[in-house]
């Protein structure tokens, strides 16, 4: 029988007020349970001489663990035993017995069982936040009036990704931009979604005799929990080259 190990084991020897009983060793019930200890309880009747006891720990009916050996009183009546041990699984059951030996031999107490408390919940927001969509490629495509781009929603996102595309440009002159086109969008979590953007009025005249110019796309999704996030990314846009 091997100790066990990385257990703390605190042992407290109380007097009884009990009468004296017939069966020497008792086991008693867990008390105290948590998700990785127990207080283990049992009575012993010394009968007058002194008592070699432990208790009996494991997940069967073989045990396998065992608390320290201590030793009771030698007094007449009897008397309550508890280990508690630390160290447990959550959410498993033991089973455990008390053990007394002395010079004439040795008495078991039947079987208990008590089973921890299952695991606690992760905390609350301790889950991966909310990224928002991104990209699949920051060179977006123009034929026409559309400009094409590819967005995807993070994998285990709560409720997909749903909200809107805008691109925008800077001016010829100046710094003010001009908004080239928006679109909506709705993705499944770990989806990607094809989106044609029609070009607006002032985008078309932006775009006129332009082959490639530098963009920003912004993105504003939220998830099916309502929270919402924005993303900006710098793209370039070309036009598609007509094959004749």
């Amino acid at each position: 029988m091997r100790l066990l190990p990385a257990i703390f084991i605190a042992l407290l020897v109380l007097p009884g007020s009990a009468a004296a009983q017939q069966v020497t060793v008792v086991t008693g019930p867990a008390e105290a349970i948590t998700g990785t200890g127990a207080t283990l309880t049992g009575t012993i009747d010394p009968e007058g001489t002194p008592r070699d006891y432990h208790f009996e720990l494991g997940s069967t009916t073989e045990y396998g663990l065992q608390t320290p050996e201590q030793t009771t009183g030698s007094g007449a009546e009897p008397e309550t035993v508890e280990a508690a041990v630390q160290g447990l699984s959550p959410g498993t059951t033991y089973h455990f017995r008390l053990v007394a030996t002395n010079k004439a031999g040795a008495g078991n107490g039947h079987d208990q069982s008590f089973t921890t408390a299952p695991a606690a919940p992760p905390p609350a927001g301790s889950t991966t936040a909310f990224a928002g969509v991104s990209l699949v490629s920051r060179t977006l495509t123009r034929s026409g009036k559309f400009i094409t781009l590819k967005l995807r929603c993070p994998a285990g996102t709560i409720g997909g990704c749903s909200g809107q595309t805008k691109l925008s440009a800077r001016r010829r002159t100046g710094t003010r931009q001009v908004a080239l086109g928006r679109a909506r969008f709705s993705l499944a979590a770990g989806g990607r979604a094809t989106l044609r953007v029609r070009v607006s009025r002032a985008g078309l005249r932006r775009l006129r005799g332009v082959r490639r110019i530098r963009a920003t796309d912004t993105n504003v999704a939220h998830d099916g929990a309502g929270v919402s996030k924005t993303t900006v990314t710098k793209v370039t846009v070309r036009r598609r080259t007509q094959v004749r």
